[in-house]
């Protein structure tokens, strides 16, 4: 099922050894089976739910999520705790797709 282009791009910094991680998947480049399966985690998200407040996480990650659907472009940056479940499942999907950033 086509449907409209959506790009998602998350950078990952952070953690114990501190080695950032950078995903990006664009929907016109996917196979339709993940680009379809982008578009559902993306509209899932909960993008405009604010992720739950908690304490610094010795050794958290933190998120940089920008996400275009069409033109309209939406950047978030959170922290591992506290993130609704649905941006949890764009995460860790995208994680699959991940390389280290130089």
């Amino acid at each position: 099922m086509a449907g409209p282009r959506v790009r998602v791009r998350v950078r990952r910094s952070g953690g114990l050894a501190g080695l950032p991680m950078l995903a990006e998947a664009d929907s016109d480049l996917l196979r339709p089976a993940d680009a379809d399966r982008l578009r559902d985690l993306v509209a899932g998200a909960e993008l405009d739910t604010p992720p739950r407040r908690s304490g610094p996480v010795p050794d958290g990650f933190t998120y940089q999520v920008d996400v275009w659907r069409g033109a309209q472009h939406q950047r978030l940056t959170v922290g591992d705790f506290g993130l609704p479940a649905g941006l949890r499942e764009l995460l860790t999907w995208m994680q699959r797709t991940a390389r280290p950033d130089r």
